[in-house]
């Protein structure tokens, strides 16, 4: 976390960052070298680079307690974390709400948290790690734009706590680019001669998988869901797909979500700033029984619970992809046999032929 801020530059990716880090924290603690694994691919045609991260330390859960948090997030506090001529807003009334949605997470007993796009402060980033730490919750929220040598860095954070030894407890954090700047995000950065970040890295794009108690997710940072390749990804591979977003075209994503819990077969979470509406969490059943939870508006902060039944989740897609192996199976070998009998007709018309002409 303290070397984030060093290596936004553009030369440098955060996957190296992550890899730094892990292997300085297996020199200092080498009993508990097991508990955190990274890997990464890099497809040279795609240019698209897909890591996993596997966080041991916790017991896998067969149902994860999963919270949203409903906020609202004014687009001021957008622009004043941007600007050179404002600051940020870091007013007491704005912590009151994040305090509100933490202590709710606590009392309601979550696993994981997820928090809008661009919902949080710079400055507040070791706060939210130390509290993920200390009460051993999940978070998965959206920073503010981080200004560096005049370029925005949109970055989605991902807090994932666990313990060694069965009673010490640790966090590990992910911070991600965003890969694609939605165009009005471009347009404000653009008046305001900033360069969006993602422009130093393409053509490649960075995404990664995480392990952690038992369920296997993916994140998405808003307008990133809208490129059909990069959202099918982890088709076949995740549990549950996470989308942070600060969007007012609710419409087209709705659209988006309906086809992702279904292509992707995987339990579906947005959270968008409440005036706009369409946080949800969708479940890839029959339409009348997707939406799990669907809310917009409120003047009051807060957060909403389920339960995501991972077990049954994970037994159903084993169970289809058993199917599908049976029946490629099958095929391929009712295509043997067919070009078996092709090629004995053929032996046989060529040995009637043969006797034609004796």
């Amino acid at each position: 976390m303290f070397h984030l801020g060093k290596h936004l530059s553009p030369d440098k990716n955060l996957n190296q960052l992550l890899e730094n880090v892990l292997n300085e924290y297996r020199a200092k603690f080498k009993q508990n070298n097991s508990f955190i694994n990274f890997t990464n691919n890099c497809n040279e045609e795609s240019k698209i680079v897909k890591s996993h991260l596997e966080v041991k330390g916790n017991q896998p859960k067969d149902k994860l307690t999963l919270a949203i948090a409903n906020i609202k997030l004014d687009n001021s506090n957008i622009e004043d974390a941007v600007r050179k001529d404002h600051e940020p807003n870091l007013s007491f009334e704005r912590q009151e709400k994040l305090y509100s949605i933490l202590n709710s997470a606590i009392y309601e007993k979550a696993d994981l948290v997820v928090i809008p796009e661009v919902a949080i402060p710079v400055s507040w980033l070791p706060f939210m790690i130390t509290f993920s730490r200390r009460h051993q919750i999940g978070l998965v929220f959206g920073l503010e734009h981080w200004v560096v040598d005049d370029i925005a860095y949109n970055l989605i954070i991902e807090a994932l706590p666990f313990r060694t030894s069965d009673k010490y407890k640790s966090c590990v954090m992910t911070a991600r680019i965003k890969n694609h700047y939605a165009p009005a995000e471009l347009e404000m950065l653009e008046s305001l001669r900033l360069q969006p970040a993602n422009s130093y890295f393409e053509p490649k794009a960075y995404y990664h998988r995480v392990s952690w108690r038992g369920t296997s997710f993916t994140t998405y940072n808003c307008y990133e869901l809208s490129d059909i390749t990069h959202r099918s990804l982890f088709k076949s591979e995740i549990d549950l797909l996470i989308a942070c977003v600060w969007n007012r075209d609710t419409n087209y994503y709705e659209h988006i979500l309906e086809s992702v819990v279904r292509d992707i077969h995987c339990y579906t979470v947005q959270v968008n700033t409440s005036q706009y509406g369409g946080s949800c969490v969708l479940q890839p059943t029959k339409t009348f029984n997707s939406n799990i939870i669907y809310i917009k508006g409120g003047d009051n902060t807060c957060i909403l619970t389920t339960t995501l039944n991972i077990k049954k989740s994970e037994i159903f897609n084993t169970s289809r992809d058993q199917i599908k192996m049976t029946i490629s199976s099958t095929y391929l070998l009712a295509m043997t046999m067919s070009q078996f009998e092709i090629a004995k007709g053929y032996s046989l018309l060529t040995r009637f032929r043969n006797d034609k002409c004796y």
